[in-house]
């Protein structure tokens, strides 16, 4: 199909409609250019096939308040149709890797549209280009992490290898010892136990801070190292508890202490050095503020991690009970459950 579609072709093209809400699990690719869908039409397959999902291609026309231009009913139209027909197109490529491919066009302000249709559908991830060029998430996609409270939501940097070449062999899941860290644990173990990967569980060991008016005392440092090496044991047992509880998951679960930096830092470089894959993490953890789209570490990982970042938001700060237990066959929106 052609960029340029004659009005008459598309009068008689006759196309079926996929905007009812599928009964199954759903996986929502946002491609935000057409006919380009960049990197978010193949990861969203990955992820339609690990999750045994539906997946559906979602494509939002931007609409602008108090533009000048009078609105067109014709041109609007043709325009939807027009981009339909391209959707539908990368649909049949994609056709029979997954369990069932959807197609929905929309109008209005992406981020918005693209909740509201994730909230109606119980979508479970929503896969969305950063199209970062070494600086923070742009606008939608911070709108839409603030949006989409019980939804996780798939992060693709420009740097992410093509989904073709790539295969999770190794999942990094930060966790800092809250019950919002532990939040994303489920997808975690989901998406490992399907793709056959190894789950890295790495807590940041946060460098001591002083109040600095002077320059320091001896006992200064020696009361650092000692801070220090306490945090790393504590950390240490806490990695391992959680990994002891995660033995019946079926998974090959490893843990790692990082220390000696900033926390970002380290877990940033940590996906390098390590081979990380794919990093699973909630939106916020100890010392978040639940009020921003993400907290500092999840935001730095976005921006400067070269893979793909699932960021699992607690639905509408709901309270982390700590009765809740992981379970193999539970369900994919469980963005308010816990280690127990």
């Amino acid at each position: 199909m052609s960029a340029v579609v004659k009005q008459e072709d598309l009068i008689k093209t006759v196309k079926k409609s996929h905007a009812s809400s599928p009964a199954r699990t759903q996986v929502v690719a946002c491609i935000d250019a057409v006919p380009d869908s960049g990197k978010t039409v193949p990861y969203g397959v990955m992820a339609a096939k690990a999750l045994a999902a539906e997946l559906t291609l979602l494509h939002v026309i931007e609409t602008k308040e108090n533009s000048r231009v009078p609105y067109d009913p014709i041109t609007s139209e043709l325009r939807h149709r027009e981009t339909l027909i391209r959707i539908e197109e990368l649909a049949q490529k994609c056709d029979g890797e997954a369990a069932a491919i959807h197609t929905t066009v929309l109008e209005g302000r992406p981020a918005e549209q693209i909740c509201r249709w994730a909230l109606n559908h119980e979508a479970s991830l929503i896969v969305v280009s950063a199209h970062d060029n070494g600086s923070a998430p742009g606008d939608t996609v911070r709108s839409i992490l603030s949006r989409a409270a019980g939804t996780a939501v798939l992060v693709v940097p420009n740097r992410a290898p093509m989904a073709d070449d790539a295969s999770y062999r190794r999942i990094m899941a930060p966790l800092d010892g809250s019950s919002r860290a532990e939040t994303a644990l489920p997808l975690a173990l989901r998406l490992a136990r399907s793709f056959g990967a190894e789950l890295m569980l790495a807590h940041a060991v946060p460098e001591p801070e002083f109040t600095e008016i002077g320059p320091r005392e001896p006992e200064d440092e020696e009361l650092r190292q000692r801070l220090m090496r306490r945090n790393e044991t504590v950390a240490r047992t806490y990695l391992n508890r959680v990994q002891t509880r995660l033995a019946d998951q079926s998974v090959n679960v490893i843990t790692e202490i990082l220390s000696g930096g900033d926390a970002r830092h380290l877990l940033a470089r940590t996906v390098s050095e390590r081979n990380i894959d794919l990093v699973v993490m909630s939106s916020h953890g100890r010392s978040g503020h639940v009020d921003m789209a993400a907290g500092n570490t999840a935001n730095h990982l976005i921006t400067h991690a070269p893979v793909p970042v699932v960021v699992v938001r607690d639905s509408a700060g709901r309270t982390n009970s700590p009765h809740n237990q992981i379970s193999s066959s539970s369900g994919l929106r469980f963005a308010h459950q816990q280690v127990a």
